[in-house]
């Protein structure tokens, strides 16, 4: 396939996985390189790759979850919300053996990438400067002794008490398997890949995993289905045609949701997104 970005590359799938790249950057040679490590290494014009990675410890035969830290579904607000940040140890603040700051990459009311760096204030609440609408990653960046966070810090929207993003106690770094493609960007998913085990107790699960896009004002539309077999194998990954997905249009959510025959299942997952902003002239 080829992927256009104002005359200035194009890219061939050459087997499942693994792309290949010709690329003419300014007036430079063509660079042969692994496709996804040159968009990496910030080596084609107007191209990034978001990295995500997301993780549900328990889910049950009941319903469908998401593949977050937090369980259950995300709720997604409609419109930006001051957003408070807060741990549930005291240790996370400066001075103390956790976490002192962390990074918040959001969506702000119209949908444009912001990054802010707070500092913690442990279990009391340290607001963003701006509302936002999606909080994408928490970061934890600088701590004391214990050299991770302590608590779990939690990102709330202020106003409908929905939990927007988490970090769970010792990990530094949130998971979840949601995103949002910022105002101004088009997306494709280039990769997917999924593993899963039983958490407690016997049984061998077969899981099955959902990716749901929605539109800006529109609906949940699934755009690929696949699931794991336990009795068989443990992980499973999709490339890029595998996946399916379309182009992506800005301000379009990302989901993926899971479901098992049998209780406390952990699974985890890592996608990856390309990114193209139009590169000014």
């Amino acid at each position: 396939m080829s992927l256009a970005n104002d005359g200035e590359f194009s890219f061939q799938q050459r087997k499942p996985g693994v792309f290949g790249l010709g690329a003419n950057i300014g007036k430079s040679s063509a660079v042969g390189a692994d496709f996804i490590n040159a968009v990496s290494l910030g080596l084609i014009p107007g191209l990034s790759m978001w990295i995500g990675e997301g993780h549900n410890g328990d889910i049950d035969t009941a319903a469908a979850e998401d593949v977050w830290d937090v369980g259950g579904l995300m709720q997604y607000l409609t419109a930006a919300e001051t957003v408070n940040i807060a741990s549930t140890s005291s240790e996370d603040a400066s001075g103390n053996t956790g976490a002192y700051t962390v990074k918040v990459e959001y969506l702000d009311s119209a949908l444009d990438l912001q990054d802010e760096t707070i500092t913690l204030d442990g279990v009391n609440n340290v607001q963003l400067a701006e509302n936002a609408i999606r909080v994408l990653r928490l970061t934890a960046l600088t701590g004391g002794s214990n050299e991770a966070n302590v608590g779990i810090i939690t990102a709330t929207a202020d106003t409908s008490g929905y939990v927007m993003c988490e970090i769970l106690a010792d990990q530094g770094l949130s998971h979840q398997a949601h995103f949002t493609v910022p105002n101004g960007y088009t997306a494709l998913v280039m990769g997917v890949l999924f593993q899963t085990h039983k958490a407690a107790g016997g049984g061998k699960p077969v899981v099955n995993f959902l990716g749901k896009i929605r539109p800006f004002g529109g609906l949940w539309l699934e755009v690929f289905e696949s699931y794991i077999d336990t009795d068989n194998q443990n992980f499973l990954f999709l490339n890029q045609s595998e996946v399916g997905a379309p182009l992506i249009q800005a301000k379009t959510d990302l989901r993926i949701e899971c479901s098992t025959d049998v209780n406390d299942t952990e699974v985890t997952c890592r996608f990856w997104v390309l990114l193209r902003k139009p590169v000014q002239a």
